[in-house]
């Protein structure tokens, strides 16, 4: 599908940060809600939030809420959605950041799941609240410089 030339110049501003690209990286592992994002990348939320409606505005993601969360995921379909892949298939899989951000996210899930677990009456591991959740996303970015490509991320 091709794009016209405003459609992709408002695509590519909406991916034009880093910070943006690695929630689209993020996000093509599955949904996640606002909270997790702002752990997973160190920023805070009115921060995190302007870079998903950037995005979403662009057409790259969908918003949906359940309950009290929002929570994002890679647009299915349309130019956008179009976009989104062609630029994650583009970025390096081994760059240092983006391996880290995946290694964040992996065991986001599984605490996410040992959460889901325990709330339904599962296997009676305890369950993980958002101050241990920021402990431990802390602890594994303590004095630890965040950079994409190369570049610093502040």
């Amino acid at each position: 599908m091709s794009q016209s030339s405003d459609q992709l110049l408002h695509g590519l501003r909406g991916v034009a940060d880093a910070s943006r690209l690695r929630l689209l990286a993020l996000l093509a592992q599955g949904e996640f809600a606002v909270t997790e994002l702002t752990e997973l990348l160190g920023q805070s939320q009115p921060r995190v939030s302007r870079h998903l409606r950037l995005l979403t505005e662009a057409g790259m993601l969908q918003r949906f809420r359940e309950q009290h969360w929002v929570f994002y995921r890679l647009a299915a379909e349309g130019e956008g959605a179009e976009l989104a892949r062609t630029l994650l298939g583009l970025l390096d899989r081994d760059d240092p950041q983006l391996v880290a951000d995946r290694e964040r996210a992996s065991t986001l899930r599984a605490l996410r799941t040992t959460t889901d677990t325990q709330s339904s009456g599962g296997s009676g591991q305890s369950s993980v609240d958002g101050e241990e959740l920021a402990g431990t996303v802390g602890a594994e970015l303590a004095g630890k410089p965040l950079f994409y490509s190369g570049y610093p991320i502040t």
